[in-house]
């Protein structure tokens, strides 16, 4: 019996130890956003219009969205990115 509590006790403490070490190593990642402005329109697929001017740039962009500003002849993207 005791060595089923002590079996227990421990194995319960390595889990909150390794997941406590999972969160830190989650939280290490961060994501910034990346706004790029550059003549040209999105047309179909601004996404992907928008992360190839970005990776020009060396961001490595991604869940970019695209927004066409008529008057200017404009496209504005927005990206997420690692690389901040």
């Amino acid at each position: 019996m005791r060595c089923a509590i002590q079996y227990i006790v421990t194995y319960a403490i390595i889990f909150l130890v390794f997941s406590h070490v999972q969160d830190v190593e989650a939280q290490k990642i961060k994501e910034c956003i990346v706004r790029d402005n550059s003549p040209g329109i999105c047309g179909t697929d601004g996404e992907k219009v928008c992360e190839e001017a970005l990776k020009a740039k060396q961001k490595k962009p991604f869940g970019c969205r695209c927004k066409y500003h008529l008057e200017r002849e404009y496209r504005f993207c927005t990206c997420k990115s690692h690389q901040c």
